[in-house]
């Protein structure tokens, strides 16, 4: 059954939220913010990206398709079921567990009846898998979705927004870059050191700028997020799991293409992949799969191989993504909470 209510807006407050009482799903938001009105620029910009993406898209095919790669083209027709099965079980582990992260960083936001830890899971999985297109439709999705069915603001959006790429940030980046740096034991000591010394940098960071009244309300509240014991250590012990999940994936899909990845690389190449398809600006497509190759280059791995492997985590990145957001769409029926409502006359 899906939840109850499929939509059912806050209650009156100074903030005035993103819903209106007729218009688009966004509401508020598109007249606050100027989402809605892609005026022509922005549009260009989307297009372009998007011809961008589906160039390198084409480059990353060509690269892994090309003559050098036979035996590991060959190895890929014959990946077992498992291999199969593993890469869409641990694809469907991450997306879990980048949900609950995401609830994680909600919580301080809230008061004593915070959103369900199941909804933010589910609707996880439907930005994910739109994260492929341009127009950052993953995200005005997310942002509908939890407005519509939660009843949050604009101001607690953008402030959750805001903090979750913030820590995602401080512990993706230390981890993959240690690759870069170091290996065996240095390797293993700074990967976990450096995401909590990244999370550590960012809690300062927010405190201080807490001393400044323009930079605190600017933060939209976000520093209650930052600043939260509780939030911190469980968004570090999560990720970690995450990030070795992601190199996981990496090392098996190397391996169903015949390539061995050492652990450094994996994690490197993994956190690479997932922060590219976090923040590109016009769809993952493409790009993800080349800046990935170009990065296993720059540690001394075959870019051709590299683009092959890509393109495996990619094939069971969105097999996976929507082999989850499918029933999630349906159980949030979101064909009817995304509706525009009806004019009032």
């Amino acid at each position: 059954m899906p939840d109850e209510p499929a939509h059912q807006p806050s209650e009156p407050s100074g903030d005035p939220g993103l819903a209106t009482p007729r218009g688009g799903p966004l509401g508020e938001m598109e007249h606050a913010s100027g989402a809605g009105r892609w005026d022509g620029l922005r549009i260009t910009l989307q297009i372009i990206g998007a011809l961008i993406g589906l160039g390198l898209a084409y480059w990353a095919i060509t690269l892994a398709f090309g003559g050098d790669n036979h035996e590991s083209l060959e190895r890929l027709k014959q990946a077992s079921l498992g291999a199969i099965a593993g890469l869409l079980g641990l694809t469907a582990i991450t997306i879990t567990l980048n949900g609950v992260l995401f609830w994680v960083a909600l919580r301080p936001l809230q008061g004593d009846e915070p959103v369900r830890l199941s909804r933010v899971v589910l609707i996880n999985a439907i930005p994910t898998l739109l994260a492929i297109l341009p127009f950052k439709l993953g995200f005005v999705v997310r942002i509908g979705l939890h407005h519509r069915l939660d009843g949050l603001s604009f101001k607690t959006l953008v402030a959750w927004m805001g903090a979750f790429g913030g820590l995602t940030l401080a512990c993706m980046v230390p981890a993959g870059a240690v690759g870069l740096i170091a290996e065996g034991a240095l390797w293993w000591a700074l990967l976990v050191i450096g995401p909590a010394l990244g999370l550590g940098a960012l809690c300062v960071a927010a405190r201080v700028a807490m001393r400044w009244g323009l930079l605190h309300r600017l933060m939209l509240g976000a520093e209650g997020v930052l600043t939260d014991p509780r939030a911190l250590v469980t968004t570090y012990a999560l990720r970690m799991v995450d990030i070795g999940v992601q190199g996981t994936r990496f090392a098996l899909a190397a391996s169903v293409v015949g390539v061995a990845l050492e652990p450094e690389h994996a994690l490197l190449l993994g956190a690479s992949y997932f922060l590219v398809v976090a923040v590109a600006p016009a769809g993952a497509l493409g790009v993800a799969e080349m800046v990935t190759a170009t990065i296993a280059m720059a540690v001394g791995l075959d870019q051709g191989t590299f683009a092959l492997v890509a393109l495996v985590v990619s094939g069971s990145h969105y097999a996976g993504a929507f082999l989850l957001a499918l029933p999630s769409a349906i159980v949030l029926r979101v064909d009817r909470v995304l509706r525009p409502e009806p004019s009032v006359a």
